[in-house]
Formats: C-alpha cells, sequence, structure tokens
C-alpha cells in the first residue's frame, strides 16, 4: 500500500514487535478508540481494515506539532479507571489510549530512547475531525516506576493517581486475576519484588504482595505531589464535575459520556449493576496503611 502512515490522518501505530522492532499501523476510521482497552481496539481493527509494517525509527519524524498528551492517569487496577477513559473517549475532541501494549513494550524495550517514547504518543495525537484532539493516556497498572520518565517527557501534563479500597480490589482479582497478579508474566519488580522471593503456589498471597507495591509506591508520590488522587468512591460524577474544569473540558461536552455512564465499563451495552455488598476481605496492615495515606492527601485536594 502506497501512504505513509506516519503522515496520514487515521493511521496508527498499534503494535510492536520486541524482536524486529518493527511497528504495525492500522487504520482506525474516524480516529477514535471507544473499546474499553486499547487492545480491543486492535483485534478489531486488525480483522477490519489494511496493516502497514514500518521500522521502530519512523517514530521521530512522527507530528512534531501535536501537544502533549491532556493528561495521563496510572491506578491501582479493578478501581473505576476503565470507566474514567470511556467516559472520556465519549467526549467530543477527545481520543483516549487505554493501557496499550505498544507503548508498554517501547517502555521496556532496550535501548528504545525518550525520543521514541515521545514520538509514539505524537502519533496518537493526529488531528480528529482537522483539529488536534484531547488526548489521554492510561497506563498499565505496574507503570508507576515510569512516572520519572514520562513526568519529565511531559513536564506540563497533570497525572492522577485512581484507586480503591484495597479489599475491594483483592475480592475482584480472586474472581478473575489479572495478569501482573499471576506469578511471572509481569516483572514482579516492577512492584518492587525480589522474583527469587515470590512462591508461584501462592497465588492470593502474590497478588497482596503485587497490590501492596502499588500502593506503596503511589502513596509516596501523591504525598509529593507528583500524583492527584481520585478514589472509585467518587466516580463517576468527579470525572464531569472536577476533572472536566480542571482539563479544559465544557459541562455541554460530557452528554454523551454522562449516557455511557449508565453501562458496565468494560461492557458497553451491558447496564451498570451497583456492586454487591460482600464480607470485608482481611488486607495486611502495610496495604491499610498505603490506603489510608492517599485517602489523608485526597482529603486535602477536596
Amino acid at each position: 500500500m502506497d501512504l505513509d502512515p506516519v503522515t496520514t490522518p487515521d493511521w496508527f501505530p498499534m503494535e510492536l514487535d520486541a524482536v524486529s522492532r518493527e511497528l504495525t499501523w492500522l487504520h482506525v476510521p474516524g480516529g477514535k478508540f471507544h473499546e474499553p482497552f486499547f487492545e480491543d481496539s486492535v483485534r478489531l481493527h486488525r480483522r477490519s481494515t489494511p496493516f502497514i509494517k514500518t521500522p521502530l525509527t519512523v517514530l521521530s519524524q512522527s507530528n512534531p506539532d501535536a501537544p502533549a498528551p491532556a493528561a495521563i492517569f496510572f491506578h491501582s487496577s479493578r478501581c473505576g479507571s476503565t470507566l474514567v477513559m470511556q467516559l472520556l473517549s465519549h467526549v467530543t475532541g477527545c481520543r483516549t489510549l487505554s493501557e496499550p501494549p505498544v507503548l508498554d513494550t517501547l517502555l521496556h524495550l532496550e535501548g528504545a530512547d525518550d525520543a521514541l517514547v515521545t514520538g509514539l504518543l505524537r502519533a496518537f495525537a493526529k488531528p480528529l475531525n482537522g483539529v488536534a484532539p484531547k488526548l489521554f493516556l492510561k497506563t498499565d497498572c505496574w507503570h508507576l516506576p515510569q512516572l520519572g520518565r514520562l513526568k519529565r517527557l511531559f513536564p506540563e501534563t497533570p497525572r492522577y493517581f485512581i484507586y480503591r479500597e484495597p479489599d475491594a480490589i483483592l475480592r475482584s482479582h480472586r474472581r478473575m486475576r489479572g495478569s501482573q497478579m499471576v506469578p511471572g508474566i509481569v516483572d514482579s519488580r516492577h512492584f518492587d519484588i525480589d522474583p527469587a522471593s515470590v512462591n508461584p503456589a501462592d497465588l492470593d498471597g502474590y497478588t497482596e504482595q503485587v497490590l501492596a507495591g502499588i500502593f506503596r509506591q503511589a502513596a509516596t508520590i501523591v504525598e509529593e505531589g507528583g500524583l492527584k488522587p481520585i478514589a472509585y468512591s467518587e466516580l463517576p460524577q468527579f470525572v464531569w464535575e472536577t476533572l472536566g474544569p480542571e482539563l479544559g473540558i465544557s459541562s455541554e461536552d460530557w452528554t454523551e459520556a454522562k449516557q455511557r455512564s449508565h453501562f458496565d465499563s468494560k461492557g458497553p451495552h451491558v447496564p451498570h449493576q451497583p456492586a454487591a455488598q460482600e464480607f470485608t476481605t482481611s488486607i495486611p496492615d502495610c496495604l491499610a496503611r498505603d490506603h489510608a495515606r492517599l485517602e489523608a492527601v485526597r482529603g486535602r485536594f477536596r
């Protein structure tokens, strides 16, 4: 196909092969990612649109005048972060990237310099209906150690940490474990866990260790002012009442997003059901302390 995906509208770098260092660009008609997760968008457009492969190095040429991301969201997992991104995806002029594996691969790729990371996000800031979009990024929950790098690249971009009561997160992962909660899938060192100390047979214990690492890292960064905290209990109203004004989104732009809030964040056609009341799950003392640290700072922000 004789076109340049770097400069052509609605073509985006959706996959990165870490071995060949090739990018796969897919055509996304309309340039919007409405699916709950970026990988859902990849599967959808892989089936229905053409693709082009290029060397990774083309990112150094991508969209040099693109604005920085409008906001970057870090999160604890199972905390309402998907809902936040779904609501933003239904606001005119906004484009959302929800845990894009292509970014995760690049952040951990040996020799990938800052220019490539910047170039990747610029490639996603191509015009939307002829206008530069507000680009919102949700990282993976193991990306808190990458905050310093992203802050250096985009110093003016607001950064948030979305979280929930630890016992609710643990219950959710016991019902259906995320990949990071299974030993050996995501590098345990991202959570300050020595790989040699991991007992692969103790899934519940490992899940607690991972979550403790996330909360410990986040609480320290939030206390230092590096992230603004958002609690699950504030959603969804917080998004249009507080977050919207902070990010320059006017109140009349939320009509479609408010309708979306009535449906499940991960199942766009399933009506939202309030979380069932469950018995409290015991949590390690360190998790309780770090959750309390987050709550204390959030109280000062509100």
